[in-house]
């Protein structure tokens, strides 16, 4: 039967709060500790499976933060590394980033709408990072383009950890719960699918059909459910029903008719026939 690992990644390695942390903080991508712990779960989820040819391929971690809570949410990765502790790496990465955009400090103040007289002021733990805003649409430039470098680095070590340790199997996504434009954009450029955990009433109030399409990469659902009372536990979980034969009506009625297109596999350059 087919199936697939997941790579869980654990270590002494830095990490930062986006305000959502329901399973923990984000991994500091950015810390050497958090590459070096990367190739050692790489190492142990595939060492036994590499030339398995029923493993499809590797989740690396499971619904992690991308994202914060409330209207300003998706900023949430990036306020939290500029408030985060002055010897973290992610923040240490930021700074050098907004260093190399505005060259001074007054300059970053000016565009941000913040007095801002020296470029150490942004290294304290604690810094009061601005919500974007209208009168000063350069902070959510700036975080946009910071949220995509903190994701191009967290999925571009994994995949270049599971495509040395096991060449031959795809790299299936983070199974996201919460996420950014950046972060998705970001795993389909280096993953092989992109995997959302889905618990809604139809699969596209889950994710941004229209942006995935755009992206031109497969989507997997890698956890959905329907709960109902009429049969099973006592209790109807997260997506209720009245009965089992509620949800598949609505499911069937809302999606689309396959495409067929082709897509180079990049572990084994064939062509494949999929339907997106």
């Amino acid at each position: 039967m087919p199936y697939t690992r997941s790579i869980n990644i654990s270590g002494n390695y830095a990490n930062v709060s986006t305000g959502y942390d329901y399973w923990g903080r984000m991994p500091d991508p950015f810390d050497v500790r958090f590459v070096q712990a990367t190739e050692q779960a790489v190492a142990n989820a595939s060492g036994d499976v590499r030339n398995d040819p029923w493993l499809l391929g590797y989740f690396a971690d499971n619904e992690l933060a991308w994202a914060g809570v409330g209207p300003q949410g998706r900023w949430g990765l990036a306020i939290g590394t500029l408030s985060g502790d002055a010897n973290s790496p992610a923040k240490q990465a930021f700074i050098a980033m907004l260093r190399k955009k505005y060259v001074q400090p007054e300059t970053l103040g000016s565009a941000w709408g913040i007095a801002l007289g020296s470029w150490d002021a942004l290294k304290v733990t604690g810094f009061a990072a601005p919500a974007p805003s209208e009168p000063h649409p350069a902070i959510a430039a700036d975080y946009s383009a910071w949220l995509r470098l903190y994701a191009d680095t967290y999925f571009r070590t994994v995949a270049d950890a599971i495509h040395r340790r096991d060449p031959h199997h795809l790299f299936l996504g983070g199974r996201f719960a919460v996420n950014t434009p950046e972060a998705v954009a970001a795993c389909a450029q280096y993953c092989d699918v992109v995997s959302f955990n889905v618990y809604a009433d139809l699969p596209q109030h889950g994710f941004d059909a229209v942006a995935m399409h755009n992206l031109d990469k497969p989507v997997l659902i890698s956890e959905f459910h329907f709960g109902s009372d009429d049969r099973g536990p006592f209790g109807k979980g997260v997506v209720s029903v009245y009965t089992e034969q509620q949800p598949a009506r609505p499911m069937r009625s809302s999606l689309p008719p396959p495409r067929p297109t082709r897509t180079s596999s990049a572990r084994t350059g064939s062509s494949t026939s999929i339907s997106r």
